[in-house]
């Protein structure tokens, strides 16, 4: 118990200390904005999928037309890494929460946890 509100007097005197100069605290976001984050990666997870699956019936579409498709095929590899993106941004997001409450965890306990979960 004593180490865990050691490390929240140490988190409170840096915190304290950053914004009396004016700098941000978002090297040390709080679970909150972390699940905030991971939300909106995952909004935009979803919104990606849904652009790469219909831009994909687009491309079917034309190409049973045979209407020339190279540029739709360019714009589907440009959806298709933004998705990318998107899902690595989404994992980061849960990697940072997993390890924010992990750090919760070794504070209160003072081991670390056996899993994840």
């Amino acid at each position: 118990m004593r180490r865990s509100i050691e490390v929240e007097r140490s988190i409170a005197v840096w915190t304290g200390l950053l914004r009396s100069h004016g700098e941000s605290t978002l090297w040390w976001p709080s679970l909150g904005n972390l699940r905030d984050r991971l939300e909106q990666a995952g909004r935009h997870v979803a919104a990606c999928e849904v652009l790469v699956a219909g831009w994909r019936d687009v491309l079917q579409q034309q190409k049973a037309d045979g209407r020339d498709v190279t540029t739709g095929r360019e714009m589907l590899e440009i959806f298709c890494a933004d998705l990318e993106a998107a899902i690595s941004e989404k994992e980061r997001a849960e990697n940072l929460i997993k390890k924010r409450l992990r750090d919760f965890f070794v504070g209160a306990k003072g081991r670390r946890p056996y899993s994840d979960d």
